[in-house]
């Protein structure tokens, strides 16, 4: 992008955080940056990049309140140096390979990009943190369980319990082909201690009594932050300049002056438009940011993580292979 472009681009952004954030610039440092770009501005250009900025808010928040997010609470100008996803949004992004650089915080939870740039499409993914990883965020211990448990069936079943997970997973092939009781009776077991950390896990979960906490927690943990988080909006404006007959004198300031101290003023006007896309067409991330989040068994080693309506996913505890001849593993199964 040319540098001319850059500057346009920056004002037009930068002002469009100052109007999400009810005509505030949301930190000194941004607020700087706009009164040095907006100096090497033309009137027209000025006018230009403001005017197309007041209807892309209206649009992008139009487009924002039909997907269910509430007012704004927060704006952050992601392009400005040094910006922070992760002290924010509790993970790591790649503030270069971010596609919007306005971020929206909205009241109720969510947060929400805006940007002038295109993008791939794709979905949401869920990634599997693990059990140890798991135990340790939220107290819980599963690991130590499946341990003990695997001890008592060395002690029940002694030869097998000696045998390496290769060889006692042929060992179980073959009880299950003979319809060995040691095959229904290890299996029983497994299937039991699976339930059993499920239903640990449930409970933790549950105990998170606000929907922040429990949103917090999937995107920290349980989200796979790719491209798909955090969601966002392309905006484009359009629309040219034009000046007019000023029904008043126009103050004997410079325009790009005027437009620091904030006050729009007489003698430019103009027809401007903005379109909204959805580059992601995520209802998954959708309802996560704006509704409520619950936890609820499912089958006898999952639990179903919804959000309102709609289905995010599965954690499930499972052993790898057959039970206690393999590892126990906790996976976020899509939905």
């Amino acid at each position: 992008m040319k540098r001319s472009n850059t500057r346009l681009a920056d004002v037009n952004e930068i002002f469009c955080t100052f109007l999400l954030n009810n005509r505030q610039f949301p930190d000194p440092a941004t607020e700087r940056e706009f009164k040095r770009k907006v100096t090497l501005l033309s009137d027209k250009e000025i006018a230009e990049q403001t005017g197309r900025a007041r209807v892309m808010v209206k649009e992008f928040l139009r487009i924002a309140g039909a997907k269910g997010y509430q007012f704004p609470k927060a704006v952050y100008w992601t392009a400005r140096p040094g910006f922070n996803f992760q002290q924010l949004l509790g993970v790591k992004i790649n503030q270069n390979k971010f596609p919007a650089d306005i971020l929206v915080e909205f009241r109720g939870g969510g947060f929400l990009g805006f940007s002038a740039k295109s993008t791939t499409s794709g979905d949401v993914g869920f990634k599997n943190p693990g059990m140890g990883t798991v135990d340790r965020e939220l107290g819980i211990n599963n690991t130590d369980y499946v341990t003990k448990q695997e001890q008592v069936i060395r002690n029940v079943y002694k030869d097998f319990g000696r045998l390496s997970n290769e060889l006692r997973s042929n060992q179980m092939r073959k009880w299950k082909e003979a319809a060995d009781p040691k095959f229904l009776d290890i299996s029983r077991r497994g299937s039991k201690v699976e339930t059993y950390c499920r239903n640990r896990l449930l409970t933790r979960l549950n105990q998170m009594v606000t929907q922040e906490e429990r949103r917090d927690y999937i995107i920290g943990s349980w989200l796979d932050a790719t491209d798909a988080y955090p969601p966002y909006l392309k905006v484009t404006g359009n629309g040219t300049a034009e000046e007019v007959q000023a029904p008043i004198p126009i103050p004997p300031i410079p325009f790009a002056q005027q437009i620091i101290n904030l006050v729009f003023p007489p003698g430019w006007g103009g027809r401007f438009t903005a379109t909204v896309y959805d580059p992601m067409q995520n209802s998954k991330m959708d309802a996560l940011n704006t509704k409520k989040i619950t936890f609820t068994k499912a089958g006898s080693n999952s639990i179903a993580v919804k959000a309102g309506q709609k289905p995010l996913f599965n954690m499930r505890y499972k052993f790898s292979g057959y039970k206690f001849a393999s590892s126990m593993k906790l996976s976020g199964d899509p939905r």
